[in-house]
């Protein structure tokens, strides 16, 4: 968090079998921590067992913003764009 608060932190990940977007924020004048999970190799919402996810995420880094697309199913399930001067949604 130390580190985020000075810099901007967009982390990957696909430690969960579901697809989410967070921001954690740092306090006034500081940029918020990001994070876009979406585990690609989680074909069902548990290891083994349970409803079938097939999960994946986009992530398009233009000059001005970055969006963030996650699928499910082949269908948008979640999105957000962040804008790279302010580093906000």
């Amino acid at each position: 968090m130390a580190l985020a608060a000075q810099q901007r932190i967009l982390i990957l990940s696909g430690d969960i079998h579901r697809n989410a977007l967070d921001a954690f924020t740092n306090g006034p004048d500081r940029f918020p921590l990001h994070e876009a999970t979406s585990s690609g190799a989680a074909l069902k919402d548990a290891v083994v067992a349970g409803a079938v996810c097939q999960n994946f995420g986009i992530v398009d880094v233009g000059p001005q913003q970055v969006d963030i697309s996650l699928f499910k199913r082949n269908r948008l399930q979640l999105s957000r764009t962040i804008f790279r001067q302010p580093w906000l949604p």
